[in-house]
């Protein structure tokens, strides 16, 4: 069963009546927002309930989760009700814990039964301040957002082969500078930050939320941005529908309730070209082999041709190694990209080797060239469908594929091939061009 709804969800106590009174009035949209995502919840009926809490004991180095028998809360340091109570998933804890900490992610436990606000505000609503549901509690860590997706996405593989359904909330509250007034004082970024977020919720735009800018995230002083990167990690195998319940900021803070909705879990498909490049990396690293090519019987036709290949692996949508050849050097494409694959994990100068701790990270793309040709005008050239390399008088060669991010104009191209080569600016160079067939 799994995961069977995410949610963000502010957590601002005023929108408590016990709390807020009369004020409560001025967060109307949202407490509305929450009796919807509450009917929501109720609709799923989990036997599970996952939060992520920016408040809670945060470790330097790792995503904590809380490891008890049972949680106690309390509000009432705000006026609020004082004796929350729920009993922990303690088995399950223990479980992702390990399993995490097998796969290498940066994962540990903290002994802390201690609810904050930044749980008890959404239970409020969805619970009740009493309810025999097991709660699991994860703060988040200072990482890079790649490694908090891939948390994420790991707690929904674990998810995935459990048969308890479950439901997933990122406790957040977006800007805090919208206003002169707000708590964290005024920044313009503010309510440029809050209408990404919703534009993202809204699209479910993944790239757009990883690709964020630190110095943008500071200067929108919000407190939802991690939670929200794990959450969208835990649906990164899932086609999904989102819907914004609610957003407003009266009090100088963004609160946002949203959903998501899986649809059907889709687990891509790589190329044959692509699982031949894995095979040969994982084969390398693990036990320091060169595989064979696939028989004659076995082969894709695309694996029969000759040309050149380059194979490039990225980590955490980072390069992390490419090498390949602009004309075939081997006796087909198959023999092309295990050498090249090998070569792109363990003899990029501008990177160390491959570890083998690091191979469920990996994300391949094999590029097959067609063979190169001359060009005498640049207006031949176009960096998102060709290629390019450059050759100097005394044969040095650089080369850039095309479709690069980043690189957008011919003139760009070229220069980064140059430098690749060491050809210096004003040196006599001819041009030549080539095509690709991108496989991922």
């Amino acid at each position: 069963m799994g995961l069977v709804l995410g949610a963000l969800t502010p957590h601002p106590p005023i929108i408590i009546p016990e709390i807020g009174g009369p004020e409560v009035e001025k967060v109307k949209s949202t407490v509305e927002g929450f009796r919807a995502l509450a009917r929501r919840v109720r609709e799923k009926n989990p036997q599970r309930i996952i939060v992520i809490t920016p408040h809670n004991i945060v470790l330097g180095d790792a995503v904590g989760v809380l490891w008890a028998d049972n949680f106690r809360g309390s509000l009432g340091q705000f006026g609020g009700p004082r004796d929350f109570s729920y009993p922990s998933d303690r088995e399950f804890v223990e479980s992702f814990v390990r399993k995490a900490q097998a796969r290498g992610l940066p994962v540990d436990v903290v002994r802390n039964s201690r609810l904050d606000h930044g749980v008890l505000v959404p239970l409020y609503y969805l619970l009740g301040v009493k309810a025999n549901l097991p709660l699991v509690i994860m703060s988040f860590a200072f990482l890079p957002p790649y490694t908090l997706y891939e948390i994420g996405a790991f707690l929904e593989d674990v998810l995935f082969e459990d048969p308890v359904p479950t439901i997933l909330i990122a406790s957040g509250d977006l800007s805090h500078r919208l206003t002169y007034d707000a708590p964290a004082g005024y920044s313009p970024q503010g309510k440029e930050f809050d209408r990404k977020i919703v534009d993202i919720i809204r699209n479910f735009d993944k790239d757009e939320l990883l690709k964020m800018d630190p110095y943008f995230l500071e200067e929108a002083g919000e407190c939802g941005y991690r939670p929200i990167v794990i959450l969208f990690g835990a649906f990164d195998k899932w086609e999904v529908k989102t819907e914004v319940l609610s957003y407003e900021g009266p009090f100088g803070v963004g609160y946002c309730v949203a959903a998501i909705y899986p649809q059907r879990r889709v687990v891509k498909e790589e190329h044959p070209l692509v699982k031949l490049a894995r095979k040969a990396v994982e084969t390398f690293v693990k036990e320091g082999k060169i595989i064979s090519p696939p028989s004659p019987s076995e082969m894709i036709p695309e694996m029969k041709e000759r040309a050149g290949v380059f194979v490039s692996i990225k980590k955490r949508g980072k390069l992390r190694g490419c090498i390949g050849t602009y004309l075939p050097t081997r006796k087909n494409v198959a023999e092309e990209v295990i050498r090249n694959a090998i070569a792109a994990c363990s003899e990029d100068p501008r990177f160390e080797p491959v570890r083998e701790d690091e191979l469920p990270y990996l994300e391949y793309s094999v590029d097959v060239l067609t063979e190169p040709e001359p060009v005498y005008d640049l207006r031949e050239l176009d960096p998102k469908v060709y290629g390019v390399i450059v050759e100097a008088s005394d044969g040095r060669k650089g080369l850039l594929l095309p479709d690069l991010e980043g690189v957008d104009t011919v003139e760009e191209q070229i220069d980064i091939a140059s430098r690749k080569a060491g050809i210096l600016p004003g040196e006599p160079i001819n041009i030549y061009r080539f095509r690709v067939r991108r496989y991922k």
